[in-house]
């Protein structure tokens, strides 16, 4: 599906460099966000609890709100690209042609 969509937002002549760029984006992602985000969230919450193995939804939580909260402003955007491409592509070809 993501090749399919890549080929369709993005063209064919650079499909391979976009479809390579979308697919490995997550990864990088996820790195950064676990690595930056959620361990400190973690060890934060560990400490508070006095021991080195967290205990409860706390641990996570921070984490997850935060992750819910960004893919929510992703999203947005995301939603007014995809209204602008199909309003891009149900305008008339010819000046004087009425939609129909």
């Amino acid at each position: 599906m993501v090749a399919a969509l890549t080929a369709d937002l993005f063209g064919r002549k650079h499909f391979a460099s976009n479809y390579g760029a979308l697919d490995f984006a997550p990864s990088i992602g996820g790195l950064v966000y676990a690595t930056l985000i959620a361990r400190p969230l973690y060890d934060a919450e560990s400490a508070a609890q006095g021991s080195d193995d967290c205990q409860g939804t706390a641990c996570f939580g921070p984490a997850l709100a935060l992750a819910s909260a960004s893919s929510v402003v992703v999203a947005i955007p995301a939603a007014v690209m995809l209204r602008r491409r199909v309003q891009l592509r149900c305008r008339p070809l010819v000046v004087g042609m009425s939609d129909r």
